[in-house]
């Protein structure tokens, strides 16, 4: 979309020193920034398969750094897995929506597999990072509204860590 092609010729530029300084940047970003509601509304609706690729390594980019985000800036990403919550394995629209991810520890998701929601509630819980703690806290279930609710969520924080100044 336009707005990526925008970034991207920045990131070149970037690569490429065509900005003098930090303020160059900054000033070059902040003419493509885009409206807090059409960012959240883009997000909101974000989906990458992330079984595997450069669509795992967004993926876990984006859950990294909210996940940071949330904690300070503490988050051990080598141990940091992607958990779908609802199982890769259904055939379902959400599944591949970012707010069916989270982060979690790689031996608790070993443990997890398809296993139902109310069962991951409890391993949740004993996860150092913030956003399952989040999950088990605030959603009984897991449907296709909870993934958009959660997702919504992760919008507003993803506003919060990268809005432009």
């Amino acid at each position: 979309n336009k707005l990526e092609s925008s970034y991207n010729k920045i990131a070149c530029n970037i690569f490429h020193s065509k900005y003098k300084n930090t303020k160059e940047i900054i000033d070059a970003l902040k003419s493509i920034d885009i409206d807090d509601n059409d960012f959240k509304k883009s997000f909101s609706i974000y989906s990458k398969k992330a079984t595997s690729g450069n669509d795992a390594k967004i993926v876990k980019f984006l859950l990294v750094n909210i996940e940071r985000h949330l904690s300070g800036g503490i988050c051990d990403e080598q141990i940091a897995t992607i958990e779908h919550i609802l199982p890769s394995s259904l055939n379902n629209e959400k599944v591949h929506k970012l707010g069916n991810y989270i982060l979690l520890e790689k031996k608790y998701n070993q443990e997890l597999k398809d296993k139902k929601f109310e069962e991951k509630i409890s391993i949740y819980n004993k996860s150092s990072f913030k956003l399952p703690r989040y999950i088990a806290d605030n959603f009984k279930t897991w449907d296709t509204k909870s993934i958009d609710q959660y997702q919504n969520f992760l919008a507003k924080q993803a506003l919060a860590l990268w809005k432009i100044q």
